[in-house]
């Protein structure tokens, strides 16, 4: 199995996927703090992953203050909104659903789950997410959706960035 792989099913515990060549492979939370300090990750992302991956909850407000940081330029809305919305994005990516119709897959039979679009994940309804911000829907769908969007985009790119430098670590040490 491939390290992005074990990145993919890794939880708060870790992961630990069978009997191989006669042992338990695992990825610890311990391995994913080792592989950090190697993947040359940006301090942001690497903050993301600690909390995200190690249960490491003194990166939260580190982590937030460098997010609304660096997307001053990116995001229209004032700051106190920006960090609401990267705490809604950290909520969107780390509680992340699983989608019902197709329990995950991302597919349904043999074609693509029209509900997730093959993510297999359920998205956040406009309503929780403006709920999230404490702003009414309808100002949530007039002025806010756009920068939300992009703050998750954001957030969600540095994840999967930091994964992929984190399974060329693992990938690396495993050859």
């Amino acid at each position: 199995m491939n390290a992005k792989r074990l990145m993919a099913m890794m939880t708060a515990r870790g992961v630990a996927i069978g009997t191989v060549g006669g042992g338990r492979a695992e990825i610890t939370r311990a391995d994913v703090a080792a592989g950090l300090s190697f993947a040359g990750v940006s301090v942001t992302a690497d903050r993301l992953i600690r909390l995200a991956y190690c249960d490491d909850v003194s990166q939260i407000a580190l982590l937030k203050a460098g997010l609304v940081h660096e997307l001053r330029n990116q995001v229209t809305c004032d700051r106190p909104m920006r960090y609401a919305m990267v705490s809604l994005a950290r909520m969107e990516l780390m509680g992340r659903r699983l989608c019902a119709t197709c329990n995950g897959a991302g597919t349904v039979a043999i074609k693509p789950c029209t509900v997730c679009h093959g993510a297999g994940l359920k998205a956040w309804s406009q309503r929780s997410r403006a709920e999230a911000l404490s702003v009414a829907l309808s100002t949530f769908q007039r002025t806010l959706i756009s920068d939300a969007d992009k703050v998750y985009q954001y957030v969600s790119n540095l994840e999967q960035d930091a994964l992929t430098a984190l399974a060329k670590q693992f990938a690396d040490r495993a050859a």
